[in-house]
C-alpha cells in the first residue's frame, strides 16, 4: 500500500507499474497465445519477445518481479552517477541522493517503463566502446532494437570513426529487430505486428499533457503555438554547444571524451524525438555528475 501511495503521489493513474501490467505483459501474453501486440503497445516486436517468458508469470507475480528488476536498475543507474562524481564523499552523497529522487527515476519506477534500464545497458554499452568494442556494439543494439532513440549512442563510433563497429550495430539491430522476431514469431505474424505497430510509431502525444517533455511540446504549451522556427534555431544552437564541447574536450583522453558523446548525443533527444516522457531523461543525474567532476 505505501509503493501504491508513492506511486499515486509521482504522478497520474492510479496504478502502480501501469505501463509494464497494461502494454508489455499483455503484449507477451498476446504473443504467446498467438495474437499480436495490444493496442498502445508501440515499440519494436524484440520488447514483445523478452516479455513472453515474464508473461507466463501472473499478473501479481510478474509486476513484483518487475519491480525487483526496475530497483536493481535504478541501483545501478546510482552507482553509475556516484562513479561519475567527484571522488569526495560530500558529492557522492549528494549525486546519490539526487538520483533516488530524480523526476526521471521515480516517473520511470511508477510507470515501470524502460527508461533506467536502457540508459543503464546504453552508458555501459558506449563507456566501453574503446577497450570491449563487441561487448559494446552488442549492448548499444540491444537498447536500440528495445527502444528506438537510444540508438544516438551509436555516436560514440562515430566519433572513433569505427566504421566496423557501425556496420555491425547496424546489422545486431536489425537482427534484433526483424531476424530474431522472424524466427520466434514467424514471418506473417512479424509482418502483422510491424503492421499493427508502425502508424502509431510517428504519433505525438498530446501538447497539452505536461508529461511530454520534448522541445517542441514545451515551448507550444509555453507559447500557445507550435514555435517551428524557434525550435529550429535552438536546436542550431545545441548543435553549436555540441560541437564546441567536442571541440574542448578534444586534448582530454579517449574514454572522457566517449562520455561527452554519448551524453551529448542523449541530450540531443528533446530536439528530434516528438515525444519525451520523463523517463527518457534518466541520463540526467549522471551526466550532471559527469559534468561535476570535469
Amino acid at each position: 500500500e505505501s509503493l501504491q501511495g508513492i506511486g499515486e503521489s509521482v504522478d497520474h493513474s492510479p496504478g502502480l507499474m501501469h505501463d509494464f501490467s497494461m502494454y508489455f505483459y499483455r503484449t507477451g501474453k498476446s504473443l504467446m497465445a498467438g495474437v499480436g501486440p495490444v493496442g498502445g503497445f508501440l515499440y519494436p516486436p524484440t520488447l514483445g519477445i523478452l516479455m513472453m517468458p515474464i508473461s507466463l508469470l501472473s499478473p501479481a507475480d510478474a509486476r513484483f518481479l518487475w519491480g525487483i528488476l526496475e530497483a536493481l536498475a535504478i541501483l545501478a543507474l546510482t552507482s553509475i552517477s556516484a562513479r561519475l562524481a567527484p571522488p569526495r564523499i560530500g558529492w557522492v552523497a549528494l549525486v546519490t541522493a539526487a538520483t533516488l529522487v530524480s523526476t526521471p527515476v521515480l516517473h520511470n519506477f511508477k510507470w515501470g517503463q524502460l527508461g533506467v534500464p536502457l540508459t543503464v545497458l546504453g552508458l555501459l554499452g558506449a563507456d566501453a566502446c574503446g577497450a570491449r568494442r563487441l561487448f559494446s556494439v552488442a549492448l548499444v543494439s540491444l537498447v536500440a532494437s528495445i527502444k528506438l532513440y537510444p540508438a544516438v549512442l551509436f555516436s560514440v563510433f562515430v566519433r572513433r570513426r569505427d566504421g566496423k563497429a557501425l556496420l555491425g550495430g547496424a546489422a545486431g539491430v536489425a537482427a534484433l529487430v526483424f531476424g530474431v522476431p522472424a524466427l520466434v514469431l514467424g514471418l506473417r505474424r512479424t509482418r502483422k505486428f510491424f503492421e499493427k505497430v508502425a502508424p502509431f510509431l510517428s504519433a505525438t502525444a498530446d501538447t497539452t499533457d505536461p508529461n511530454s517533455q520534448s522541445l517542441s511540446h514545451w515551448l507550444t504549451r509555453s507559447f500557445d503555438a507550435p514555435p517551428e522556427g524557434l525550435v529550429m534555431g535552438l536546436a542550431a544552437s545545441m548543435a553549436l554547444i555540441t560541437a564546441a564541447l567536442l571541440w574542448g574536450a578534444r586534448s582530454s583522453d579517449a574514454r572522457t571524451l566517449d562520455r561527452f558523446t554519448a551524453f551529448l548525443s542523449l541530450a540531443w533527444i528533446p530536439f528530434v524525438v516528438p515525444t519525451c516522457w520523463a523517463n527518457y531523461f534518466a541520463f540526467l543525474p549522471p551526466l550532471a555528475a559527469f559534468l561535476a567532476s570535469q
